[in-house]
């Protein structure tokens, strides 16, 4: 019995592959470090008695200006780094949307994280009065991508009896990111042509202000008619990311094998490997870890709501 359940589990850990695991454990790493920079600032900012510390701890206000100047509200890091680093992880979660056995099951618990969150965002700003709320984030995207892919799978099935093609999926990609590209610049490269772009409207501060509208405010803040203030991630052109991601993953996947297999042989990169391998729940965590060890930090210093 226990000869089985050991090569059981040596079947299961064969068919991990690191270089995916890698490459999300990397994301997801980039993600803590934003994560943690942001929490400082809400944080900080967040006490009634800031500014009198600031002129006990210089060096405080110090690190806060340097993570507004070079990272929080630097156009390089916001338009450029963040996108590349939140489209990485997008794009590896379609990677492996092609080798998880049941999609709809995976969506269902992405969906599940991604409200809990929400949720939490929602009350946590309305505790610190500070604008944290995350209506549609990097989780409700890849939620919705995998489930898009599921059912339009599913309805593949039942019309050609086969999977959809990964050409098929790979051409959607295209189509969904030029879409975005044309209609939020407002150009058409082929014919060097301009015409009216789709304006993208920030939402107001107000975290309800979605629900005191009409309810398809929610719906055109998902697909990035407005602008959500934190963790905004829209089907256009994001989607496309995980469709192109879904593709790779069909093309260069197909037998579910690694093809860097020796990766996990390196000391260097188990402990990104982990990550890589416990996404989600290091996702769900990291957060109010960092928040609790920073209210520590903050209150032990000093600070006072």
């Amino acid at each position: 019995m226990n000869r089985k359940k050991i090569l059981t589990r040596g079947v299961l850990k064969k068919e991990r592959i690191p270089e995916i695991d890698l490459v999300r454990g990397l994301a997801i790493l980039m993600v803590i470090l934003y994560h943690f920079m942001f929490s400082f600032y809400i944080l900080v900012n967040s006490f009634s008695n800031t500014y009198d510390m600031f002129a006990i701890h210089p060096h405080i206000y110090g690190f806060v200006r340097f993570i507004c100047d070079n990272f929080l509200f630097n156009n390089i890091c916001t338009d450029i780094v963040v996108p590349i680093f939140g489209g990485l992880f997008i794009f590896i979660s379609g990677v492996s949307t092609t080798l998880s056995k049941n999609n709809l099951k995976r969506s269902l618990k992405m969906w599940i994280a991604a409200l809990t969150i929400q949720g939490v965002t929602l009350a946590v700003t309305i505790i610190l009065k500070t604008n944290c709320y995350i209506s549609w984030g990097v989780l409700h995207l890849i939620a919705f991508s995998i489930t898009f892919y599921a059912l339009l799978n599913l309805a593949f099935k039942k019309i050609t009896h086969k999977d959809i093609h990964a050409w098929f999926l790979f051409t959607l990609s295209i189509i969904v990111i030029l879409f975005s590209i044309f209609v939020m610049t407002g150009y058409n490269p082929f014919t060097k042509s301009a015409f009216s772009k789709w304006p993208v409207q920030i939402l107001d501060n107000d975290p309800l202000y979605i629900y005191k509208n009409k309810p398809t405010t929610y719906i055109l803040e998902a697909i990035g008619k407005y602008q959500g203030t934190t963790d905004w991630w829209p089907i256009f052109p994001f989607f496309g990311v995980g469709l192109f991601g879904i593709a790779i993953g069909k093309i260069f996947y197909k037998n579910k094998k690694s093809k860097l297999p020796k990766l996990s042989e390196y000391i260097i990169c188990k402990p990104i490997l982990f990550m890589g391998r416990h996404t989600l729940p290091v996702y769900l965590i990291h957060q109010p870890i960092i928040i609790a060890v920073m209210l520590i930090f903050f209150l032990t210093m000093g600070f006072k709501f």
